[in-house]
C-alpha cells in the first residue's frame, strides 16, 4: 500500500480504479455488474452509504482481456470507469464507507488513513459500519494501487507483446460461481501472487550470483586501491627527499591524480559493465524462452501438417477407389444401355414391319369394302335382291 500516491488530478484518476458491482445486504452474495449511471443514482439516495472494497488491478483488467478486448481498449476503458467512479465518490458526501478484504485488517487500517488524507472533506465511517451496512442495496468499489497497477500492466503488455500467455491465470469474476465473494477472490489472487513470488526467489537467486561476481570485482578494486596506497606512501617519501624540486615533484602529483581518475573510472565502468550484464542475461532469457516457445510453435504446425497429409492421403485413396468404382459402374451401365438399344431397334424394326403388312392389309380391306359397297348400291343388286331372300329360306331346308 505504501506506492499509492496522494497527489490531485489524472495522477490520482490513476492511482485508483474502480470496478463497481452490486452486493447482498450480508456483503458476501452474488456480483452484479453496475453502470456508471446506476451508481450514481444510488450513491445520491438519503440515509444509504457506499463501501469501497480494494483489490489488485489485474483482476479487472485480466477480465476485460478475457472478454476479448484488445489490451489497449481494456486499459482506456479501466481508466474511464476509474475516473468517473472516482468522480461519484468526491461528490458523494458522506455516503463513502471503507472495507478492506477482512474487517479491520493491517492494510485497511492504512488504506483508510491515506484515503482520509486524499479525501479530506469526505466522512469514512469506520470498517464495523462498512462490513454490514444497513441498506441491502449498496456498492462495492475495488480501489487499486498505481505502483503494483504499473508493473502488471507492463508485465501483460510484454507477455502479449511476446504471444505469451501470462503465467498466472485471471481471476473468475463469474456471477454463477458460489464462491465469487470479494474474500474467496482476493484469496485465489494472493495465492496466484505466492506462486509467482516463487519465479522471484528464483530471480533473486541469480541476483545473488551477480552480486557475487560484483563483490569479486569490488575485491579487485581493493587491490587496486591498496596498491595505489602503497604508490602514494612512496611518492610522499620522494616528495620529501626531493623537496627542493618543484617541478619534479608537481608531476608526481600529476600523476596520483591521473591514477585515481583512473581507478573512479574503472570503478564507474564495473558498475556500468554490470549493469549491461543484466540487461543481456535478461535479453537472453527472453530470447531463450521465445526459441523454446518458436520450437514448441514449430514442432506443434509439424504435427498438425503431418496429420492434415495423413488426412488428405486417405481421403484421395478413398476418392481414387470410388472414382474406379464409379467408371466401373458407368461401363456396366453403358454395355446394358447398348444391349437395350439394340433390342429396341430390333423390336422398332419388326413393328414397323407388321405396321407395313398391316397398312397393306388395310389398303385392300378398303379398296375390298369399295368393290362391295359399289356392288350394293348397283341395280342389278337390288333387283336381285328378293331372290337371294327366297334362296336364303330354301338353303337352310
Amino acid at each position: 500500500m505504501e506506492s499509492m500516491r496522494s497527489v490531485p488530478g489524472d495522477a490520482e484518476s490513476e492511482a485508483f480504479g474502480f470496478a463497481a458491482h452490486l452486493l447482498g445486504p450480508d456483503g458476501s452474495g452474488t456480483q452484479m455488474p453496475v453502470g456508471v449511471s446506476e451508481l450514481a443514482g444510488h450513491l445520491e439516495r438519503s440515509g444509504t452509504q457506499g463501501i469501497i472494497i480494494y483489490e489488485d488491478p489485474s483482476t479487472v483488467i485480466a477480465h476485460l482481456l478475457e472478454s476479448g478486448r484488445p489490451l489497449n481498449k481494456a486499459l482506456a476503458q479501466w481508466r474511464a470507469v476509474a475516473q468517473e467512479h472516482l468522480a461519484l465518490c468526491r461528490k458523494s458526501g458522506r455516503r463513502i464507507a471503507l472495507c478492506g478484504t477482512t474487517q479491520d485488517s493491517a492494510e485497511a487500517v492504512i488504506l483508510s488513513e491515506q484515503l482520509s488524507e486524499r479525501f479530506a472533506k469526505t466522512k469514512l465511517p469506520g470498517l464495523s459500519t462498512a462490513v454490514s451496512p444497513p441498506d441491502p442495496f449498496f456498492v462495492a468499489l475495488a480501489a487499486l494501487s498505481a505502483g503494483r497497477d504499473s508493473v502488471t500492466r507492463d508485465m501483460i503488455e510484454e507477455l502479449l507483446a511476446r504471444s505469451i500467455v501470462p503465467p498466472v491465470s485471471p481471476v473468475n469474476l463469474s456471477v454463477d460461481d458460489p464462491e465469487s465473494s470479494l474474500e474467496t477472490l482476493l484469496g485465489r489472487w494472493n495465492s496466484a501472487h505466492t506462486e509467482f513470488g516463487s519465479q522471484v526467489v528464483d530471480l533473486n537467486g541469480q541476483v545473488a550470483q551477480l552480486e557475487k561476481t560484483l563483490h569479486e570485482t569490488s575485491e579487485s578494486l581493493e587491490e587496486t586501491r591498496k596498491a595505489l596506497g602503497s604508490a602514494e606512501g612512496s611518492l610522499a617519501k620522494k616528495i620529501s627527499a626531493l623537496n627542493s624540486q618543484g617541478q619534479e615533484i608537481a608531476n608526481l602529483i600529476k600523476e596520483r591524480d591521473t591514477a585515481q581518475t583512473a581507478e573512479e573510472k574503472q570503478s564507474r565502468t564495473a558498475v556500468l559493465l554490470n549493469h549491461q550484464v543484466s540487461e543481456l542475461e535478461a535479453a537472453l532469457k527472453s530470447r531463450v524462452d521465445e526459441v523454446i516457445r518458436l520450437n514448441a510453435d514449430r514442432k506443434a504446425l509439424v504435427e498438425t501438417h503431418e496429420k492434415k497429409v495423413s488426412e488428405l492421403e486417405a481421403a484421395l485413396k478413398s476418392r481414387a477407389d470410388e472414382v474406379t468404382r464409379l467408371n466401373a459402374d458407368r461401363t456396366a451401365l453403358l454395355e446394358k444401355h447398348e444391349k437395350k438399344v439394340t433390342e429396341l431397334e430390333r423390336s422398332l424394326n419388326r413393328a414397323r414391319q407388321s405396321l407395313d403388312g398391316t397398312e397393306a392389309a388395310l389398303a385392300e380391306n378398303e379398296r375390298l369394302q369399295s368393290q362391295i359397297d359399289e356392288i350394293y348400291a348397283s341395280t342389278s343388286w337390288r333387283i336381285t335382291m328378293p331372290m337371294r331372300s327366297i334362296k336364303r329360306l330354301f338353303v337352310g331346308i
